[in-house]
């Protein structure tokens, strides 16, 4: 009996910066779900805007040393950054990029021209996937209000470490002020920062570089905004074997599944442990994706096939 061997697709993605996570979680969720991708056996490129800004203000603040640790950890994954073209261009702009497409993905943020171009390929079979959000998260849908093809964010890439863990890890993001009033609370045994949050005498580990340090602790708490935790943030901690949890200065009574105000630090029950969903594992997520873009039975808008 002849095995039948399934030729990977071909997904060109856009969005903001997916090299800088500056003020921007979905670059977390978006280089796992490429990551993923790839090692499903599909080509994945990404395209992202020339001057993106959250781009622009990590190598002002930080120099050359965020992008030298994207390349090292991502060596395979592909991303463009591209000049925008004029709305009357956008088709043919498109063409250079999908012409050999099986999907297209147009993820939040995407400059509203890229979209365009994107969508006047699906009358040539190339499908159209539109990043939708919905509450702390998001879904891909056919971009026009129909039903989700799956979820989308937030997600992360589970990886085993082989490595004793112990002590508690404080990373900082955006908030100094609340991330020092956390770690004068907990005392934790390190703490650092990632993001943009003033703590120079903290020390700073790109986010890439993160998954090796969530790979020895034992317990992650993670400070994103005063207000607002990105899911992603702390999925990424939980993803690489940590117990995680963010931490935000609102005074909620509720736990929420990833997040606890710094009242409640203390009624933590650390031997729980947090498992990663599985709608949080971006392997999941990329599954869905590519089960969607082979659907034969798929009829785009204007009826075709």
């Amino acid at each position: 009996m002849t095995k039948v061997v399934e030729e990977g697709l071909r997904f060109i993605l856009a969005g903001p910066s997916i090299v800088s996570d500056w003020k921007n979680p979905s670059a977390t969720t978006n280089r796992a779900v490429m990551t993923a991708l790839i090692e499903l056996g599909h080509e994945a490129t990404y395209l992202e805007p020339r001057f993106d800004p959250a781009l622009v203000a990590l190598l002002e603040a930080r120099g050359a040393e965020p992008l030298r640790s994207f390349l090292a950890a991502y060596p395979r994954l592909q991303y463009r950054t591209v000049e925008l073209p004029e709305p009357f261009q956008a088709a043919s702009w498109a063409g250079q990029f999908l012409s050999a497409a099986s999907a297209s993905v147009v993820l939040a943020g995407c400059p509203a021209v890229i979209e365009d171009g994107f969508r006047q390929f699906r009358d040539v079979d190339v499908r159209f996937l539109k990043e939708r959000m919905d509450g702390s998260g998001s879904l891909l849908d056919e971009g026009d209000a129909g039903p989700p093809v799956t979820s989308y964010r937030p997600a992360v890439l589970p990886r085993s470490w082989d490595t004793p863990r112990s002590g508690t890890l404080l990373v900082a993001y955006d908030d100094a002020e609340l991330a020092r009033r956390v770690a004068d609370l907990v005392q934790p045994d390190a703490r650092v920062v990632c993001g943009s949050a003033n703590l120079p005498d903290w020390e700073w580990v790109a986010e890439v570089d993160l998954p090796e340090r969530y790979g020895r602790a034992e317990r992650v708490l993670v400070v994103d905004g005063e207000e607002e935790t990105a899911p992603a943030r702390v999925w990424l901690a939980r993803a690489n074997g940590a117990t995680a949890w963010g931490v935000t200065g609102g005074t909620s009574d509720d736990f929420g599944d990833v997040v606890v105000s710094v009242g409640q630090i203390g009624e933590i029950d650390w031997s729980l442990g947090t498992p990663l969903t599985v709608d949080a594992d971006a392997r999941v997520v990329a599954r869905r994706m590519a089960e969607a873009a082979r659907q034969p039975d798929f009829i785009s808008p204007n009826g075709k096939r």
